[in-house]
């Protein structure tokens, strides 16, 4: 994995802007994250809300 790390950084300027491939930088930011866990993480949490969670509330009203 250290390999395939260091090949990533060394072809990132590539795709980012004013490289060759700034196009895709969106493309390579996804793969990266995909193998990769982000340098910087949040330091709050999230909550998503979805339909379970708005049917639950409704039978506890």
């Amino acid at each position: 994995m250290k390999a395939l790390r260091k090949y990533l950084d060394k072809i990132k300027p590539n795709f980012e802007e004013g490289g060759r491939f700034h196009a895709f930088h969106s493309v390579f930011d996804g793969l990266e994250t995909f193998l990769f866990v982000p340098g910087k993480t949040a330091k709050t949490g999230t909550h998503i809300h979805d339909s379970i969670d708005s049917n639950e509330s409704c039978r506890l009203s």
